[in-house]
């Protein structure tokens, strides 16, 4: 369901940026033959703006101005590390799923521009980028900070140990 609000974005940034080209990676587990992307970007394809790819995105990202997710994920994670400009249209369902300090990170990832929920915020979010790349990597670096540290220590080593403990008790 995402997906779909995915692709209408990227149709009318495509429409309003006469020069950008978008590499796309299919979504996991999704044929390209039933991916709606042939469909409603076929013009674009035709014309070579819209370049359809199995590479892995660690490969491509490197090469690239932007990358753009539908969730925050492992790909997020390595777009943010390599330090490739990274947005992400998410969904307000995965929001609810986060813990309290996910949600924390989220809500700062959302004011720096990397986050949104829906297109008109994603077409601003990508125009700011575009139009400041200095600002936005100055307002995205303490949100994708904390982002990289939560990843890294999620629980404390006791925490841990706790859970573990009480998972093997029968």
């Amino acid at each position: 369901i995402n997906r779909k609000k995915v692709l209408l974005m990227l149709k009318k940034l495509l429409d309003q940026h006469n020069n950008l080209r978008i590499l796309y990676k299919s979504f996991m587990g999704i044929g390209l033959s039933n991916d709606p992307i042939n469909q409603m970007f076929s013009k674009y394809i035709n014309q070579g703006r819209v370049l359809i790819t199995s590479e892995s995105p660690i490969k491509l990202m490197p090469k690239i101005d932007i990358t753009l997710f539908d969730m925050i994920s492992t790909g997020f994670a390595e777009a943010t590390q390599i330090g490739v400009p990274t947005l992400v249209f998410s969904n307000r369902e995965n929001y609810e799923l986060a813990s309290e300090e996910g949600k924390r990170i989220n809500d700062e990832l959302e004011k720096s521009g990397m986050v949104f929920y829906d297109e008109v915020a994603g077409i601003k979010s990508f125009d700011g980028l575009m139009n400041n790349l200095n600002s936005f990597q100055e307002a995205s670096k303490d949100p994708i900070r904390q982002f990289q540290e939560a990843v890294a220590h999620p629980v404390t080593p006791e925490e841990f140990r706790s859970k573990l403990k009480k998972s093997l008790v029968i």
